[in-house]
Order: structure tokens, then sequence, then C-alpha cells
């Protein structure tokens, strides 16, 4: 059986359950506190983009194209600074906040004890303070596309400034 791996980054869109509801519970919270400067380049995939992606691959493993077996990374191939992608994310959702630093020690030292006090109490919290969350925000990740676009012939079909569009329910 011919498989395909891909790795999309961070996937986005309309109804997006995850990314984008977690920052505008945080400003609604109160400020945005984020380890780092926001300097850091991150990528995204719409989720058009990650669909598109999927019927790619799948067609090229029909047609015994040599894919099969790899994996490839998916992303809109336009990294951004973190600070600008919230900006724009946040704006898309009616919100504004101010960028808060924290400094990266601060931000792990608060990550391990939030770790400690939820697992000494028994809780869990899908969306708590982690060492990993501080590690995302303050690291740049952003991936390589090059081998889909050669492989799968690959090419994002919705814009950054158009995916951040219907986000807000607006045209581009």
């Amino acid at each position: 059986m011919a498989t395909v791996s891909l790795r999309p980054h961070i996937i986005r869109g309309p109804g997006d359950p995850h990314f984008v509801p977690a920052l505008a519970r945080a400003v609604r919270a109160g400020r945005l506190v984020m380890p780092g400067d926001g300097a850091n380049l991150v990528d995204t995939t719409h989720l058009h983009t990650a669909a598109h992606a999927h019927l790619l691959a799948l067609d090229r493993l029909r047609e015994g194209r040599p894919v099969g077996g790899r994996a490839y990374f998916i992303t809109q191939d336009d990294p951004r600074p973190l600070r600008e992608l919230t900006a724009h994310f946040l704006r898309a959702a009616g919100l504004r906040a101010t960028w808060c630093t924290v400094p990266n020690r601060l931000a792990h030292a608060a990550a391990a004890t939030s770790e400690t006090v939820l697992r000494l109490s028994g809780l869990s919290r899908t969306h708590a303070l982690s060492r990993f969350l501080v590690a995302e925000l303050v690291h740049p990740h952003w991936f390589s596309v090059r081998a889909a676009r050669r492989d799968l012939e690959f090419a994002p079909p919705v814009g950054f400034d158009a995916g951040i569009a219907a986000l807000s329910g607006q045209r581009p």
C-alpha cells in the first residue's frame, strides 16, 4: 500500500476551534502576555491549503509517482513574525491587544510552576501554560515546502491576506 505523509503546520481558517479562539481568550482575560519579542518567524496553513495538498498527494499516489513513503511539509510558504501574525488574527476576530513582553526565563519558570501545580492538584487543562507552549512561542518554526512544490506540484491556493479576510468574513 502506497502512503504519503503531509505535515501541515498550524492549520487555521473559518471555524477554527483552537488557534484564534485561544488568542481571543487570552486577550479577553487581560493583556496578551507573550514570551519574547515576537520577531520569530512562524508559518501557518490555511485549511483550504491543507485540503488541497491532501488531494494533490492522493492524485500523485494514484498516478504511481514516486511520492510513496515520503513526508512533505505543507504551509502557506509565507513565514511572518509571530507578533504580526498575532495582530492579523486578532483583528480578524475584532480584537486588538498590546503585546506585553515577558522575559523568556520568567515565562519558562512560570510554565514549570503551572505544570507542577496542575500535576500536584490532579487537574488538567487543555490550554494551560506549559513549557512546550513557551518554547513554541519563542522559537522560529517554519518549514520549506520545496519538496511538496517539486513532487506534488503544490502551491497554496489561498494567500495569506485572503485567508485572514475569510476569518473576519470580509473580502480581501
